[in-house]
């Protein structure tokens, strides 16, 4: 199966990933495409993931509520952002940093790899500039000088 599109997300297929496993394991990059950074205004940004007992988070996917399509209630279990009637209302945790925090210390990513996918995520919302910072220390973007 090849990489499925759906909206703005974009499912990684099963080769990329395995792919992706294998880059990190040996302590190289996943590999991100920042072409769809920036382009998810915060204020209508939905963030979706699924978390496991004792694994943590293991998948994460940012997008728009109003793209229908992509509110599959089976893919993911939890979801913040636009559908919370808080989402931006002045708590740090209503933000999209604040949701990151939140599931990397309190749900805690299953692995490097979801971690970084996750960041990838939430680059794509607009003015999230602290995710590219964070994907460029895990090395899974280059430096500029």
């Amino acid at each position: 199966m090849e990489g499925i599109t759906r909206g703005p997300f974009r499912l990684m297929s099963w080769d990329e990933a395995q792919r992706n496993a294998g880059r990190v394991k040996e302590g190289l990059p996943a590999t991100i495409d920042p072409s769809s950074f920036g382009t998810i205004p915060v204020a209508k940004a939905m963030i979706l993931w699924n978390r496991r007992q004792g694994d943590g988070v293991t998948d994460a996917a940012v997008g728009r509520q109003d793209d229908r399509e992509n509110n599959d209630p089976y893919r993911f279990a939890c979801s913040r952002g636009v559908c919370d009637a808080s989402w931006l209302d002045g708590d740090p945790l209503n933000t999209p940093i604040g949701i990151f925090l939140w599931m990397a210390t309190v749900d805690r990513f299953q692995s490097r790899e979801v971690e970084v996918r996750a960041l990838a995520e939430f680059a794509k919302i607009n003015g999230q500039r602290w995710a590219i910072t964070l994907l460029k220390v895990h090395g899974a973007l280059p430096i500029e000088d």
